[in-house]
Parts: C-alpha cells; structure tokens; sequence
C-alpha cells in the first residue's frame, strides 16, 4: 500500500486506507501478518514525515516496524529507491557460483567444457 504523504492529515489518510484494508482481509479470512507488515518512506529528501503507523491483531495494537531498507518480491529497495544493496547481493551470488563451478571443473579441457 502506498500513498504520496506531504503532511500529517496525508499519514492519518494512509493509516485509516490501511485499517480498511486490514477490515477487508479481516472479512475475506484473509488474514495479515501485521509481524511481517513495514513502513518504508520513500524519499530523496531529508524531511520525513514521523508517523506511527498501527494495525489491530488478536484485540492488541501493535505498531508497524519502520524500516530503511525492505526486501519485496526478491527485490531489495531502500528509503532513497538506491539498489546498491540488491546489485551487490546478487554480484556476491554471481561470484559464489562462479566460484563453485571453477573449483568443480578445473581439470576439464576447454573444448568439453564448452560442450557442457
């Protein structure tokens, strides 16, 4: 859920679009993980707006983590929509497989292992 937030009346609209949709899941049986839930400003920026997002689970209030960095859909993406931290994940991944398959065949000829 995402929303452009300027001011405090913006954040207060964002936390009641959230409990609407948490009533809506909540109706549909399908129920949110608020343990798992993040708030992430975007911003290229210094000034963020300070809000304390909340969401009701199992008649308690808990507080929504905030968060600089999240990772969604396998995607890592930070407060400044920089993905230096994904980049360099994935190239330390790159380089472990490389790694792997060096150690694995370095007692094959060139011509087979093009063949592979």
């Amino acid at each position: 859920m995402s929303r452009y937030v300027s001011n405090q009346d913006d954040s207060t609209d964002l936390q009641k679009g959230f409990c609407a949709l948490k009533e809506w899941s909540d109706y549909w049986l399908l129920k949110l993980n608020i343990k798992k839930c993040k708030v992430l400003s975007l911003s290229f920026s210094n000034t963020i707006i300070k809000y304390k997002y909340s969401a009701s689970a199992d008649n308690m209030i808990i507080d929504l983590e905030r968060c600089n960095k999240v990772r969604d859909m396998g995607v890592i993406v930070d407060s400044k929509l920089s993905f230096s931290d994904h980049i360099t994940e994935k190239l330390n991944k790159t380089y472990s497989i490389l790694g792997i398959i060096k150690r694995n065949f370095q007692h094959v000829d060139k011509v087979p292992f093009v063949l592979l």
